[in-house]
Order: C-alpha cells, then sequence, then structure tokens
C-alpha cells in the first residue's frame, strides 16, 4: 500500500508541476503581450504628441547668406560636365562620320571595280568588232571594194606661204 500511496502523491505532484509550469507558461505570454502593447502604445503615443513649443519661432524670418564658394564650386562642375558631355557627342559624330564615310567608300569602290570591268569588255568587244577579217564583209554589204594600188599613196602636200 505504501508503494501505492508513493505512486499516487507522485502522479499529484508530477499534475502540480505541469499546473504550475502551464501557469507560468500562460503568465509569460501575457507579460509579453501586454509588453508588446505597451510599447505599441508608446510609439502610438510619440506619434501624436509631437509638438513644437512655442509654436511660433522667434527667428522664423532670420535667412542664411548665400555661400558664394559652393555656388562657384557647383558652377565649375556643371561647365566640366557640359565640356565632357559635348566631349562625348563630338566624338561619336566623328565615329559616324568615319563609320558613314567607310561605307561610301566601298561603294565607290565596287563601282570602279564594275567600270573597269565594264570598259575591259567593251574594248575586247571593240577589238573584235575592228579585226579585218569582220571588217571586209561588212564593208562589201555597204558596197565598198577593195582599193586599188593607185588610190593608196602619198597625198600631194599644199604649202601655203
Amino acid at each position: 500500500m505504501k508503494t501505492r500511496g508513493l505512486a499516487a502523491r507522485s502522479y499529484a505532484r508530477r499534475e502540480s508541476l505541469k499546473g504550475s509550469l502551464r501557469n507560468l507558461r500562460v503568465s509569460a505570454v501575457k507579460k509579453a503581450v501586454n509588453r508588446r502593447d505597451a510599447e505599441d502604445a508608446e510609439i502610438r503615443r510619440e506619434k501624436t504628441i509631437m509638438k513644437r513649443f512655442p509654436e511660433h519661432q522667434q527667428n522664423a524670418k532670420i535667412r542664411r547668406s548665400r555661400d558664394v564658394t559652393a555656388l562657384s564650386r557647383l558652377a565649375m562642375l556643371l561647365f566640366c560636365g557640359l565640356v565632357l558631355a559635348a566631349g562625348f557627342v563630338f566624338a561619336a559624330k566623328q565615329h559616324f562620320a568615319a563609320v558613314q564615310f567607310g561605307y561610301e567608300n566601298e561603294t565607290l569602290r565596287n563601282e570602279r571595280k564594275r567600270l573597269i570591268e565594264e570598259n575591259q569588255r567593251l574594248a575586247l568587244e571593240k577589238e573584235r568588232a575592228t579585226a579585218p577579217d569582220k571588217l571586209e564583209p561588212a564593208a562589201r554589204k555597204l558596197g565598198l571594194k577593195p582599193a586599188r594600188p593607185g588610190q593608196i599613196g602619198n597625198t600631194p602636200q599644199v604649202h601655203t606661204e
């Protein structure tokens, strides 16, 4: 029986510890929630309480003097930036012009090659057309006869003084 009583007490003690642990957990969670709610309320209070005293400042009409050195540095920086940008624009323009001249040069080179080939073809055609074996039949069709020996020779020279 003593063992039963010991087991029952042990069980009761375990259940009591579980309950107190559960209570501790619940209270810790409640404390955390309360702490978070307090922090949120503090933040909200800080946001809404933002008031300045006095509301109308006495020095509202005081103006800062212009910093001439800062303005001159800004102007110099702007000028340098513009010069740099203009340099880039000029370089780009020169590059595009060089590319354009390259294309035109290639076009003219191809045209020159084509014209040289055409000139060679026409010269060859002229040589073929003026060959003696081609001229004689064409001349006979026109009614021309071969030259007689007396027709070819020295022509009289006329001297005018």
